[in-house]
């Protein structure tokens, strides 16, 4: 056969906007876009009609080491219309050593784990610690295929990293061709708001946000530009959360002296303040939920191409350690990557009018370019053959009790949303098949990078 797969009668999603064309793949790769592309070539045949082709969804930025282990988080994922994930390296919060491991082995750890077992293909990004030597650090992530590391502002005492730890941590990676991802909130700041909060007996949801306000958020991603303009190194803020930040990143990218990166998550674009106050403890993230204004600047980014990326962020989370009364006891993270695409589509398309090739390029091409996954992120010839085929007029509610993986909520729990993926292929090979996960599909690869 001249393909092992070949989609027929779908609207694809192009940088340029929709083309209705034909798809043959073969060897894992997109081998031809044309309306020559024969049926009787194809092993395998896709029925495509009514249907949009979106380039398979990478999601760059989650935790599958809570709830949710990477099967589990990958499997989720994968009904949710992902074909590649990029994973903070983890351990299993319930297995955690006592002891402090460096990153490179909590990274060579996290590979071991997901061996051949995750139904798609996966990166990792590293997360460093203070005891971290910078230099060996970077190097051994290189020898792993590991070039994104994150550095945390916040959680003095746990995660946080003093500012001339991370510039010895920049100047590492700008020497070796590293990308520095950074979690920005002023870490002492936001401690002590929140101790003083604590002690006023404020515990409710919105007093939980005014102890982590958006200047904490905006002052810290000026301090993390300003680290990276002095080291020479790129620089990624994940989950860009308010409009004020927004501003600052402007600011730097003005200066053009170093390429900075803007991530932002589907909690950022589709929820504010008022669900905290509903959902307490089931919504606690940080940063937390802003107020209406920075959700409507988030979707202006998202239109003018400020923002790369959309990514979940998303930790397969349970309900039952989130219902407490006092809000700063709750644990951070939540739910969502099963969810993830339908959400931004509906939201994005069908109640903004913006064209699908930008859903197509913050999840898909935006991360690719991000983190250097060279071959993924568009339906192209010679690139990955990796498609996820949305159906646009599937009208369908979200529920938490039929999403897969471990958590048992959503914070979208009766959403009614237009738009669900049908099908999918990874490598050329079917992985959802009439929105059901194919049993005998290959198990992901590995993605090893380089700088």
């Amino acid at each position: 056969m001249q393909f092992d797969i070949g989609v027929f009668g779908a609207e694809v999603v192009t940088p340029a906007g929709l083309k209705r064309t034909e798809i043959g793949a073969k060897g894992g790769k997109f081998l031809e876009l044309s309306n020559s592309v024969n049926p009787a070539d194809c092993e395998r045949v896709i029925d495509g009609a009514g249907l949009i082709a979106l380039p398979g969804i990478i999601d760059a930025h989650n935790h599958p080491y809570y709830d949710d282990d990477i099967l589990e988080f990958g499997t989720s994922a994968a009904f949710g219309g992902i074909t590649s994930m990029i994973s903070f390296a983890g351990t299993n919060i319930a297995a955690q050593p006592k002891t402090a491991q460096f990153a490179p082995q909590v990274v060579a750890d996290f590979i071991s784990r997901a061996g051949s077992t995750v139904p798609l293909d996966y990166a990792v990004h590293a997360i460093v610690g203070e005891n971290d030597p910078p230099a060996e650090t970077v190097e051994e992530l290189l020898q792993l295929g590991v070039t994104s590391l994150k550095m945390f502002m916040a959680f003095p005492g746990k995660r946080m990293l003093t500012d001339s730890k991370i510039l010895e941590f920049m100047q590492a990676a700008a020497r070796l061709g590293v990308l520095c991802m950074v979690h920005c909130e002023n870490g002492p700041v936001t401690e002590l708001l929140e101790t003083q909060t604590r002690e006023r007996g404020e515990t409710r949801p919105l007093d939980y946000a005014r102890s982590r306000p958006v200047e904490a958020e905006s002052e810290a991603i000026y301090r993390a530009l300003s680290l990276a303009e002095i080291a020479g190194c790129d620089c990624y803020i994940v989950h860009v959360s308010s409009a004020q930040s927004l501003e600052v990143i402007r600011e730097f990218r003005r200066r053009g002296r170093i390429q900075v990166w803007a991530e932002t998550c589907p909690h950022y674009l589709l929820l504010t303040e008022a669900d905290l106050e509903s959902k307490a403890g089931l919504a606690k993230i940080s940063p937390p939920l802003r107020r209406a204004e920075d959700v409507s600047a988030l979707w202006s980014a998202v239109e003018t191409g400020e923002i790369d990326v959309i990514a979940s962020d998303c930790s397969g989370q349970k309900m039952d350690p989130k219902m407490v009364e006092n809000i700063f006891d709750a644990p951070f993270g939540i739910p969502g990557v099963e969810h993830m695409l339908p959400l931004i589509w509906h939201h994005a398309v069908n109640e903004r009018k913006l064209d699908p090739s930008i859903v197509a390029d913050k999840m898909s091409d935006g991360p690719a370019r991000a983190f250097g996954l060279t071959g993924k992120g568009r339906i192209a010839q010679g690139y990955d053959a990796d498609l996820v085929l949305m159906d646009p007029n599937a009208e369908w509610t979200i529920s938490a009790e039929r999403q897969h993986g471990n958590s048992d909520y959503s914070l979208y729990e009766g959403w009614k949303v237009r738009g669900r993926p049908l099908h999918s292929i990874r490598g050329g090979m079917p992985l959802l098949e009439d929105g059901e996960l194919v049993k005998e599909a290959p198990h992901g690869r590995y993605l090893p990078r380089s700088n």
